[in-house]
């Protein structure tokens, strides 16, 4: 373990039981006692899967030190929980979130803007339609634009503004932006 530069955890945590969310709290805690006591460290990388998600394990993930990429795959992201993961994930560089419908709210969009984020992937799988901020994705291309590489909206989530927002994607990140209106359930790219 004397040269390791980064770890990626990847894991599904699908039963809803006490004993469930308990040991994935666990793991995840020993995941930022590694981070934090190995100097070489530089990098995490987590990809999670829930059948649902609350405030202890957002906030033991949230709090793991040099968390730079999170995959979270969960039937609800409530807005909550997306604050308590902004607020405390500092240097959070990809984030890929899949939610089924996942709602993107004007609030989530403003606390994303303040990230600086490289790669932001969002994706619904949903039959009903997911909603998306009109207001809130202008505002995060407008202070993220420099510093995104990617950012793809996949799968059923609908604007409220009737699509002009993805225009604007489109015209200010050009090649750097992707929209798929696919409902397969694949993992992001």
């Amino acid at each position: 373990m004397g040269n390791l530069k980064s770890v990626r955890l990847t894991f599904n945590c699908l039963g809803a039981g006490f004993r469930d969310y308990q040991a994935a709290i666990a793991m995840l805690e020993e995941l930022g006692r590694v981070a934090s006591s190995h100097a070489g460290i530089k990098s995490v990388s987590l990809a999670v899967t829930f059948t649902s998600l609350n405030s202890a394990l957002m906030s033991v993930m949230a709090q793991i030190p040099h968390l730079r990429q999170i995959e979270v795959y969960t039937p609800v992201i409530d807005s909550s929980l997306f604050a308590l993961l902004c607020k405390h994930a500092s240097d959070l560089e990809t984030m890929k979130l899949w939610g089924c419908p996942l709602n993107l709210t004007e609030d989530m969009f403003f606390l994303l803007a303040r990230k600086r984020l490289h790669h932001l992937h969002f994706r619904s799988s949903s039959l009903q339609p997911s909603t998306m901020s009109g207001k809130g994705l202008r505002h995060l291309i407008d202070h993220c634009e420099g510093s995104l590489d990617t950012m793809a909206i996949m799968g059923t989530i609908q604007p409220d503004d009737g699509g002009d927002c993805i225009d604007y994607a489109r015209r200010i990140l050009g090649s750097r932006f992707k929209r798929s209106r696919h409902r397969r359930l694949w993992r992001f790219i």
